[in-house]
C-alpha cells in the first residue's frame, strides 16, 4: 500500500521553506462540531489541505470517527435528545455497538462548553468510508485537491479487549477500511499507542507513521528507541516544542507536528522556532497568520 505522499524529500525540503502546513484539529473544533463531516467540509471552505481526525473501532468492525471509544456526554445526546450522564456515556461503548446504531446519537447539537463559537448541528460520528466519500463529492464540485488526512488510531493497553480489539486485529480492520475508503495515497497514521505503532509498522510497511508523544519527560529519542524504528513524522504537544526539537527533527529526517495550537501568538513563538506543520483548532486563525507574517500554506 503506497502512502508515500508527500516523501521524505519534500518533508524535509518543507522544513527548510517558508512553507506551513496547517492541519484542522478534529475537522475545525472550534468552529464546527468535531469529528463530524460538517466541519470537515468547514475547514475546507476556509482553505485548508490537511485534516486531522480520530478513528476507534465498532462491533462490525468498521472505523469510526470519534475521539472517545465511548459516548462523550459533553457533546453527544441520546438519539430522542435527552442528555447524558458522564457516567451513561462511558457505558456506550462503540466497540459493542455496530456502526449503524453508534451513527443514531447527535454529537453536534449540543455544541461544546469547551469551544463557545462552535456553531450547533445536529451531527452524528460518521463512518471513515463516509467521511472519504463526502471529501470526494465536496472536491469534484468545487474543484478542490482532496485533503492530506492525518488518521489518529485512538489507542490504550487498558483499552484492549474492551473499548478496543488488540494492535494486530485493530491494524487488520484498518487496512480493510483503508482499502473500503478508496484511500491508497496521501495519508498517515498516528497513535500514542506504540504497540499499535510497531504493528502498523510490521503489517503495512510503506504506511507514513506518526509517532505522538504527550509526555514531557520523554524526549523524541527515547520516544524513537521504544519504537525500535524511526517514523516519518513526530508530534508533540506545542508546549514542549521549540528551535531545539525543529534542529533534531530536521536532522533525524523526521517531520515535527505541534498540537494543539489555538492562539496567534503561540503560533506565532512556534513559526520563530522553525516549526512548519501546526495542529489546530481555529484554522481561521492561522491562516490570518500566516498571510501576516509572510508564510504560505504548503500544498501537496
Amino acid at each position: 500500500m503506497a502512502t508515500l505522499l508527500p516523501t521524505w524529500t519534500s518533508a524535509v525540503a518543507l522544513a527548510m521553506k517558508d512553507q506551513v502546513i496547517i492541519q484542522g484539529h478534529r475537522g475545525c473544533r472550534g468552529l464546527m462540531p468535531e469529528n463530524t463531516i460538517p466541519g470537515f467540509l468547514h475547514a475546507l471552505e476556509l482553505g485548508l489541505n490537511t485534516l486531522e481526525l480520530d478513528v476507534v473501532v465498532s462491533a462490525d468492525n468498521h472505523l469510526i470517527l470519534s475521539h472517545e471509544p465511548y459516548l462523550n456526554a459533553d457533546i453527544c445526546t441520546f438519539p430522542d435528545g435527552g442528555r447524558l450522564s458522564p457516567e451513561e456515556g462511558e457505558l456506550i461503548n462503540i466497540y459493542r455497538m455496530t456502526s449503524a446504531n453508534a451513527a443514531k446519537f447527535d454529537c453536534g447539537s449540543l455544541g461544546s462548553p469547551d469551544f463557545p463559537a462552535q456553531k450547533k448541528i445536529s451531527a452524528h460520528k460518521p463512518l471513515l468510508k463516509e467521511l472519504c466519500d463526502a471529501l470526494r463529492q465536496f472536491c469534484k464540485s468545487y474543484n478542490y485537491a482532496f485533503p492530506f488526512l492525518n488518521i489518529e488510531l485512538k489507542s490504550r493497553p487498558q483499552w484492549y479487549d474492551c473499548y478496543q480489539p488488540e494492535p494486530a486485529r485493530y491494524i487488520e480492520i484498518v487496512k480493510d477500511e483503508l482499502e473500503a475508503a478508496g484511500l491508497k495515497e496521501g495519508f498517515s497514521l498516528q497513535s500514542f499507542d506504540f504497540a499499535v505503532l510497531r504493528e502498523i509498522h510490521t503489517a503495512l510497511p510503506d504506511t507514513l507513521i506518526i509517532c505522538l508523544n504527550e509526555t514531557p519527560a520523554k524526549s523524541m529519542e527515547n520516544c524513537f528507541a521504544e519504537l525500535g524504528f524511526i517514523p516519518w513524522g513526530y508530534s508533540q504537544f506545542f508546549e514542549q516544542a521549540d528551535a531545539s526539537l525543529v534542529k533534531r527533527c530536521r536532522e533525524s529526517n523526521v517531520l515535527l507536528s505541534v498540537w494543539t495550537v489555538n492562539s496567534a501568538q503561540d503560533a506565532s513563538r512556534l513559526l520563530d522556532a522553525g516549526v512548519r506543520n501546526i495542529i489546530t483548532d481555529y484554522p481561521d486563525r492561522m491562516l490570518t497568520l500566516l498571510e501576516e507574517k509572510g508564510f504560505e500554506l504548503f500544498r501537496y
